[in-house]
């Protein structure tokens, strides 16, 4: 008989046998999971290409990353310093010393202070600075102002990461305060000119490859310089036609294809590729990502550049889709691209949940690409009114002058032409889920009535 201490030896021998084995088994299944990795797909080295290459000082994206450079020093330089540290996937914290450290010249104000004067003869927003402090402010902004200014020679705009430099928008609304001062003036050409080069600007960023990050700064970009025309055109209307031929074709609307959609896929993959490329960094306020460690020490990178390299170009046909058919095709791309196979999911589970993951954030980017039709139809209305002003258009004929349009005029949702507001005096069509009444923004003034308020303001947050 067995005493007690010998079936512990047998029991822990057993044991150690055990443990033994599984640690093994996993050393063994790691290095086939990382030696047993699939060959990249031709979709994938397509895709590893990338956009035709921008010489750093050429493109806009980076000289935005520059603006905010010390006082006195070349701010696209300094951009191309601040792109130097996303690509080697620098700490947040040395990136915005970089970005807002104690070096870089600032805004004196913060965007929430100026955000009223893109429109000033409405009701001051809280903590907004009365617009009679504008020339001073502007004054105190003016070497960061002619740096923004010297972006619009910039004819080019590619992102290949999460760039932001929160002076961009700030300096934006100062630059259209500084139109409302000419405005004021009554120079009218140059508060023209001035909003003519900074949307053609930021219509040419939004055109550019970036991240679904970046084209939501350019949707706030357009969305703060295209309601300027209304006041414009109240103040002016003669400018309409003045400028007609040049109008016609900066507010041409574009569709989906203004905002490139197979740019938004590509700076996605190379964000996919980069987190593969290094390891994760601890964020202070949430930790390790566990999935994206994992992923990146037991995952197979090729087979996740792969399954998101096929689910690529499916997802930059469907967002050019029209908006009734979106909700049914992310149904069909989610069943498609996100669930892995028994066998994918064996030989690579923590690389499968990671691309399950990032593509599932993809199919849920539908309130910007519904904000992207939206600034489609803002264009289409912009271009309506300037028909309307040119044609001298009478309230009693409108509607049938509207039901008359072609169809790349008409409402973005739903094909049907935009709608007329004799009560307001407005152009406009409804967003699908009902959430607002899309672009009151352009109120076709009367003939004989003076400038009032424009409803940029209401309408830039009413959607």
């Amino acid at each position: 008989m067995l005493s007690t201490v010998a079936v512990a030896r047998r029991f822990a021998k057993v044991g150690g046998w055990l443990l033994a084995g599984i640690v093994a088994v996993v050393v063994i299944w790691s290095a086939a999971n990382r030696f047993l990795d699939a060959a990249p797909s031709s979709a994938q080295r397509e895709l590893s290409k990338g956009a035709p290459q921008i010489e750093d000082k050429k493109n806009a994206a980076i000289a935005i990353l520059g603006l905010t450079a010390p006082t006195g020093t070349d701010f696209i330089q300094h951009g191309i310093q601040v792109k130097a540290l996303y690509a080697r996937n620098a700490p947040h914290a040395q990136i915005q010393e970089m970005v807002r450290g104690s070096k870089a010249l600032r805004p004196t104000v913060e965007g929430n202070q100026v955000t009223c004067w893109l429109d000033p003869d409405w009701t001051p927003f809280k903590d907004c600075l009365p617009f009679d402090k504008a020339p001073a402010v502007l004054g105190e902004n003016k070497e960061l102002l002619q740096r923004y200014k010297t972006l619009y020679g910039l004819d080019h705009y590619a992102a290949a990461d999460i760039y932001y430099n929160d002076a961009y928008l700030v300096l934006i609304r100062l630059a259209i305060a500084e139109m409302h001062i000419d405005l004021r003036k009554g120079n009218y050409d140059s508060a023209y000119h001035a909003w003519q080069q900074q949307l053609q600007f930021a219509r040419r960023n939004l055109r550019g490859a970036d991240t679904w990050v970046g084209k939501a700064i350019g949707l706030v970009a357009i969305g703060m310089t295209l309601p300027f025309l209304d006041s414009l055109l109240m103040a002016n209307p003669d400018l309409a036609k003045a400028h007609a031929a040049e109008l016609k074709e900066i507010l041409r609307p574009e569709g989906i294809a203004a905002f490139d959609p197979d740019g938004i896929a590509g700076a996605e993959f190379h964000l996919l590729k980069k987190a593969l490329e290094h390891p994760p960094i601890q964020n202070p306020e949430y930790g390790t990502d566990r999935l994206h460690w994992l992923a990146f020490y037991l995952g197979q990178k090729n087979r996740i550049l792969n399954r998101y390299a096929a689910f690529a170009p499916d997802y930059a046909a469907a967002l050019r889709l029209p908006w009734s058919e979106m909700e049914k095709e992310t149904v069909r791309l989610r069943e498609k691209h996100i669930e892995p196979t028994a066998w994918e999911f064996v030989l690579d589970p923590f690389g499968s949940l990671l691309v399950a993951q990032f593509i599932d954030g993809q199919l849920k980017a539908r309130e910007m690409l519904r904000q992207m039709h939206i600034t489609d139809g803002r264009f289409r209305l912009a271009t309506l009114l300037v028909q309307l002003i040119n044609e001298n258009v009478r309230d009693a004929d409108i509607p049938q002058f509207l039901a008359a349009t072609v169809r790349e005029l008409h409402d973005p949702f739903t094909a049907t032409p935009a709608r007329w507001d004799p009560k307001d005096r407005k152009i406009y069509f409804v967003d699908p889920s009902e959430k607002c009444m899309v672009a009151s923004l352009f109120r076709v003034r009367k003939i004989g009535r003076p400038p009032g308020p424009s409803t940029s303001l209401i309408n830039m947050s009413a959607c």
